[in-house]
């Protein structure tokens, strides 16, 4: 699960960084184009309006002189008029009707307190506006202003992914089976839809929690409860099978309900030992141990058990620090999956690696389908539908690898076979 969780790496983070830096740039560079247009604008108002009152200030004396204008000129008079405000009437020039609604005026100070408007339409920015922009955007100025949009929106950008890191964090934590992982109150306190989101996924965690909890008590309690109406059965079953044993009867039938009553008693000890797994404190019980010497001692014990079936193994001596009980419940569960699904030898192998201990069963049976190898470890799950068991040896194998802080993990071999690795952190 939590490679599923992991696989992305810094995907969302770069998406939001790659659209907050466009956005600044679009926007940053788009204020920039608008002021400098709006300010080469005015430049180019200003100065022509500098050139208009060069060429009409001397019409306008004469007009004020003599109340005659000369005669207008075509380069002017297209785009300007000159008009009187005490008599509104136009002096010179004349604007067409149809550039009125863009026309721009100002004021014309001839010294005589008579007042004049200078009317035009505004002339289109030239070509100069290029080369103000080229100015503007230097290659210096640009690089800066670059620097500062990839800091800024680096900065924003982790503002926004640092809380879904965290709450991933957390998912990940309750994915590996840490039902007390919560998410931290700075989260849960803040007041937008993060906050409303992480007080949502502590409280969906509280839930799933007590359902898990709730499930593995219920287990163990109806699991511990069988027992004891199994054991009086077995015992009345036995003085049934005595008295009609000594009655001359046939027990045929005691023997097929002895036989029952035994497979529900070994179904319900992996049951309880499956919750013990799950409910168990934390190892407290590290001792010094040299694991082949303890899987030598185990195998011997089979033997009694299988003695058709050749066990055999290989490996490295040397002592580690481990639950011995827990590695015990491990290497025995894996040698009864290995001995009840096949026929073939048993090879476990034990190595020692740089940072961890190996333990490898293996078999040399038909191996299983790939398609079933993924829910192998789950409860009551099987590599076939024929197989003897009740599914909970490898479930309870996982459990016991997790206290051992370690990780499991099969896979069919090259050859052929079904291989159970467990690997064990060296301390």
């Amino acid at each position: 699960m939590r490679n599923l969780i992991d696989k992305p790496k810094q995907t969302l983070f770069w998406k939001i960084f790659a659209l907050v830096w466009l956005t600044n740039l679009v926007i940053i560079g788009a204020t920039m184009v608008v002021f400098v247009l709006s300010l080469e604008k005015e430049k180019q108002q200003a100065k022509f309006e500098r050139y208009l009152e060069r060429n009409i200030l001397p019409i306008v004396l004469r007009y004020e002189d003599n109340g005659r204008v000369p005669k207008a000129k075509q380069k002017l008079t297209q785009f300007l008029d000159v008009y009187e405000v005490a008599k509104s009437k136009v002096v010179y020039g004349r604007i067409p009707q149809a550039q009125m609604a863009n026309i721009a005026e100002y004021k014309l100070d001839t010294g005589s307190g008579r007042e004049f408007l200078i009317r035009y339409v505004p002339v289109p920015l030239n070509r100069e506006i290029i080369k103000t922009l080229s100015r503007q955007f230097s290659n210096d100025r640009l690089i800066i202003s670059l620097v500062v949009i990839s800091l800024f929106s680096f900065i924003i950008t982790g503002l926004v992914a640092q809380p879904i890191k965290r709450l991933k964090k957390h998912i990940s934590l309750l994915a590996d089976g840490d039902l007390d992982a919560r998410v931290s109150s700075t989260l849960t306190k803040r007041k937008d839809e993060i906050g409303q989101l992480a007080t949502t996924i502590n409280f969906m965690s509280d839930k799933i929690a007590n359902l898990i909890n709730d499930k593995q008590q219920l287990l163990y309690d109806v699991s511990h409860e069988l027992k004891a109406p199994l054991a009086r059965m077995q015992v009345a079953n036995a003085i049934s099978a005595q008295i009609a044993e000594q009655a001359g009867m046939s027990t045929k039938n005691q023997i097929r309900i002895d036989k029952d009553i035994v497979h529900l008693t070994n179904m319900i000890d992996e049951l309880l030992s499956l919750a013990r797994m799950e409910h168990g404190d934390e190892i407290k019980k590290k001792e010094k141990h040299d694991l082949k010497q303890l899987a030598a001692e185990e195998i011997n014990a089979y033997q009694y058990t299988w003695p058709h079936r050749n066990i055999k193994l290989l490996g490295d001596e040397g002592s580690t620090q481990i639950d011995k009980q827990l590695f015990i419940i491990t290497l025995t569960n894996l040698m009864n999956n290995a001995l009840k699904h096949t026929e073939s030898d048993i090879t476990i192998e034990i190595r020692e690696q740089e940072t961890q201990w190996q333990l490898k069963v293996m078999d040399e049976g038909s191996g299983i389908p790939e398609t079933l190898i993924k829910d192998l470890f789950k409860p009551f799950k099987r590599g076939e539908t024929n197989s003897q068991g009740f599914g909970l040896g490898l479930a309870i194998v996982q459990k016991a690898v997790a206290r051992l802080e370690g990780d499991v993990l099969a896979y069919n071999l090259p050859s052929k076979g079904l291989c159970v690795q467990v690997n064990l952190p060296k301390v």
